[in-house]
């Protein structure tokens, strides 16, 4: 049985392409693998654009809708995936914020914590720190510093630094002093 006046008329085919474009430029991060899809189904609409080939209509446009279904189902199944992931990652996220606050806590009680005096036996041999050697030793460990002077010199800065100290003529004087 041949249709003398096919449904689907040039305004309707064109319309489809401008569609099957649509959908191309809506998703510019995936247009790489859809592509091959929006190059076949744009060839089959155009296949049918002369008037006598409309009657293989349906035999151009129903590759074109399998394959269109295929890359649905697969697309779907990718959403249900990626909506599953995104659950994970809000959680993680929120968990990596905690920690990160728990990180600045410790780190500022640990900023905070006064020097205590330690004592250190070597075999007939006591050894007292004070706070201030204490804390010598602690910025030794920290910056690695070995040499005296260059121990005094991160010392010093760390005073100009913190307000304890500033330079009067070449001199340091106690920041509460004229």
């Amino acid at each position: 049985m041949t249709i003398t006046n096919p449904l689907i008329t040039t305004a309707t085919i064109d319309a489809l392409v401008r569609g099957v474009n649509a959908a191309y430029k809506a998703a510019p991060t995936y247009q790489l693998d859809l592509r091959p899809w929006r190059a076949g189904t744009v060839a089959r609409l155009h296949s049918i654009t002369k008037l006598s080939r409309r009657r293989y209509a349906v035999c151009a446009l129903a590759p074109a809708l399998t394959s269109t279904l295929a890359e649905l189902a697969i697309a779907l199944s990718l959403a249900q995936a990626a909506s599953g992931q995104q659950a994970t990652i809000s959680a993680q996220a929120a968990e990596i914020v905690h920690l990160q606050a728990e990180v600045q806590r410790l780190q500022i009680a640990l900023d905070r914590r006064p020097p205590a005096i330690t004592e250190i036996t070597i075999p007939a041999q006591v050894l007292r720190c004070s706070p201030i050697q204490q804390q010598t030793l602690r910025s030794i460990g920290a910056t690695g510093l070995g040499r005296a002077w260059r121990i005094a010199e991160w010392l010093v800065a760390e005073l100009e630094r913190s307000g304890a100290v500033r330079r009067d003529a070449g001199f340091l004087v106690p920041a509460g002093r004229p």
